[in-house]
């Protein structure tokens, strides 16, 4: 709910998935009656953006422009895709051991598969059922 405003005048709360952001322009506490306003939805590294949400339901223009005739909220979605990369914690990986580093949401469980053999049909092999959790290098 917002909070009364004078007359003519107008908010805007723009939401974003972490560590996605979204730019907005101009930036301001409320905005006039008719006045235009720019997202841009900026993805994190190895994510897409799908779409807004809220007032600007179903919209996939990248960037957005909003005409402020009344107070808005804006969501901004966001693939969620993890991604497994090597880490190399004061050391570097060699032919015999490496450690990995599962970037994702926290408390979920991941299944990491290996092939030897690439393209339709490959044989995937499980590697294991991982959780998700706080994790630091030793």
């Amino acid at each position: 709910m917002f909070a009364a405003l004078p007359g003519g005048r107008h908010a805007l709360a723009v939401r974003a998935e972490i560590p996605a952001t979204v730019e907005i322009s101009p930036r301001a506490n409320h905005y006039a009656s008719g006045a235009s306003v720019t997202l841009t939805a900026v993805p994190a590294p190895g994510q897409t953006f799908l779409g807004w949400g809220g007032a600007a339901s179903g919209s996939t223009a990248n960037p957005l422009t909003v005409t402020m005739d009344s107070s808005k909220v804006i969501t901004a979605s966001f693939t969620d895709f993890s991604r497994l990369e090597v880490l190399t914690c004061g050391g570097a990986p060699n032919g015999e051991a490496m450690q990995v580093l599962l970037r994702g949401d926290f408390d979920r469980y991941y299944i990491i598969e290996a092939t030897t053999t690439l393209g339709p049909g490959a044989d995937w092999e499980s590697l294991g059922i991982f959780r998700r959790r706080m994790a630091r290098c030793r």
